[in-house]
């Protein structure tokens, strides 16, 4: 049953700046041959694994940045090409089409190719794009450069280091458009002298090149006074990588690393392990530990740690920015045959003074309009539980996870404590910007979705800057059970959004169950799935507690 029912009354040119080129040529040969542990981490995570058919969006952009092929085999990394197989899946799970992808390889990515595909990159973003940045090779260090760090790091390109200061610049002009970036660095960042000496898991290359040839370096003016330091996880090291961390778009920046600031990452012929454990991750619907329908920032680093923990590697996965931020819908489990939602059935005929909601997806209120007389609608009891069904209070956290900051919007309820059957609702809605207002509940039984604004009612949901009562006079809300805490999320577009699609339409409020398909088509229709502008401003979910009488 849903948190409220109805009375109605009335119808009514950024180009960063580079370094020289920095080069610390790898010369120690791979000491230790594939263990079939490696081999069993290429089967475990496998490439072929199918992936779920994600939903395009037009104004989604991914750069893929890889590099094996550092002209020399002592210095080459195995597996990255099926590292960019496994970005370009990631990226179309991102809801980035094949055509939008551009990708940087080997001899190509030099630095000064590198910074025209970020430049142009930027160029191209739109306001409100969404934008995926993945790159995956060597990292490594110099010395300190412009800032009091010790060290300075970077990405190792065909022809030298592209230091993360000029990343972050870069990421950072990009946020500033973009209405979500995430960026996926499969790298370390290490060097120093004292790398001499370099162990780690036995099969497994370590992603770093150590200054073992000091020629064309800046290791080499400071012989064995650099002193930058060593990877904890072969020996020591330091790094201070932060990008977006306090930027203003800074929750909608999403930085996920394969190793923290003390590790190197590692690379396998059947690729690096932070990308394969990436990829079966997000395949993986097991990941998905709140039931919201999505895959998010933190879900994404807890099960690619567990994978990476049980191949023995010392490796731990670092996010910065917005943790909370949802990558992709989770995919169903391969295993298992096809879940289908049945449509709530249709509605039996209403007597004159009196509708009934459908069933089974209970609804927010189904008052007939018009009727001869105002009349309270009563609804269903709540359908049984399914394994399609998510939790509806996480579905309306993730949209709000994913919303724009700088589209300030808030939600408040004088009463946020009701009986059931006998309080009405009243809230106000205050936003910095005009738009359509939606606002959002998930039922207190936690399984159905009901949009109570706009409605059958009240259709005009335009609304200019500043704050606004509701309901309005033309309808009501009163709470109907049970008992329990429902959840509300106004949300605020810059355009009109069509989010009560793949609900049933009831008499007055559109509602459905909180099935994947269900989550999908709202999430979809909130964040511009149709090509348009994605930005969005949305209230932190209010709980409502509705009591027994």
């Amino acid at each position: 049953m849903p948190l409220l029912t109805a009375r109605p009354t009335a119808r009514p040119d950024l180009r960063p700046a580079l370094c020289p080129p920095v080069l610390h040529p790898m010369r120690q040969p791979l000491r230790h041959p594939l263990r079939r542990a490696a081999l069993t981490l290429g089967t475990a995570l496998a490439l072929a694994l199918p992936w779920m058919a994600a939903p395009a969006w037009a104004a989604n952009h991914a750069l893929i940045l890889w590099i094996g092929d550092y002209g020399n085999a002592e210095d080459n990394l195995p597996g990255i090409d099926l590292d960019a197989a496994n970005a370009r899946r990631m990226a179309m799970a991102m809801g980035v089409p094949a055509a939008q992808i551009t990708e940087l390889s080997n001899t190509q990515l030099t630095r000064a190719n590198l910074a025209g595909a970020l430049v142009g990159l930027h160029q191209r973003v739109k306001d409100g794009d969404r934008v995926f940045i993945y790159f995956s090779g060597h990292g490594s260090q110099i010395a300190g450069r412009g800032t009091d760090a010790r060290c300075t790091e970077g990405l190792v390109a065909r022809d030298g280091l592209f230091l993360d200061s000029d990343m972050q610049r870069v990421l950072t002009a990009i946020g500033e458009k973009a209405g979500q970036l995430v960026m996926m660095n499969d790298s370390c960042f290490s060097g120093g002298a004292a790398t001499r000496s370099l162990g780690g898991p036995e099969g497994m290359k370590p992603k770093f090149l150590p200054p073992g040839n000091k020629s064309n370096s800046a290791v080499s003016t400071l012989g064995d006074a650099y002193t930058c330091g060593n990877p904890t996880n072969t020996t020591r090291m330091t790094r201070s990588l932060g990008p977006l961390a306090a930027q203003p778009r800074g929750p909608q920046v999403l930085y996920i690393a394969a190793s923290n600031d003390s590790q190197v990452s590692f690379a396998t012929p059947r690729g690096s392990l932070g990308t394969l454990a990436w990829t079966a991750c997000l395949q993986d619907a097991a990941a998905d530990r709140d039931r919201s329908g999505r895959i998010n920032g933190e879900e994404l680093r807890a099960c690619a740690q567990g994978l990476i923990d049980k191949f023995g590697a010392k490796q731990t996965i670092t996010l910065q920015g917005n943790s909370e931020l949802p990558l992709s819908f989770a995919q169903a489990p391969a295993a298992a045959a096809p879940v289908t939602t049945p449509a709530p059935s249709p509605a039996p005929a209403p007597a004159p003074t009196q509708a009934t909601a459908p069933s089974p997806a209970p609804t927010a209120a189904t008052a007939q309009a018009p009727a001869p007389a105002p009349a309270t609608a009563t609804a269903a009891a709540p359908a049984p539980p399914t394994a399609a069904t998510l939790n509806a209070a996480k579905v309306l956290a993730d949209l709000r996870a994913g919303a724009d900051r700088a589209l300030q919007v808030t939600l408040s309820a004088p009463q946020p404590r009701l009986r059931v059957g006998k309080d009405l609702l009243d809230f106000s809605v205050a936003s910095n910007r005009e738009g359509y207002l939606y606002l959002l509940q998930a039922g207190s039984d936690g399984k159905t979705f009901n949009l109570l604004f706009p409605n059958k009612l009240d259709e005009n949901n335009f609304i200019s800057a500043g704050t606004h009562r509701f309901p309005r006079a033309s309808w009501r809300l009163r709470a109907g059970g049970p008992a329990g805490t429902s959840h509300l999320l106004a949300i605020v577009s810059p355009t009109k959004r069509d989010l009560s699609r793949g609900l049933q339409q009831g008499a007055v409020f559109a509602s459905g169950l909180a099935s994947a398909s269900a989550a999908r088509t709202l999430v979809v229709e909130a964040t511009g799935g149709d090509g348009s502008a994605t930005r969005y401003g949305a209230s932190e979910v209010l709980g409502v507690v509705e009591v027994p009488e």
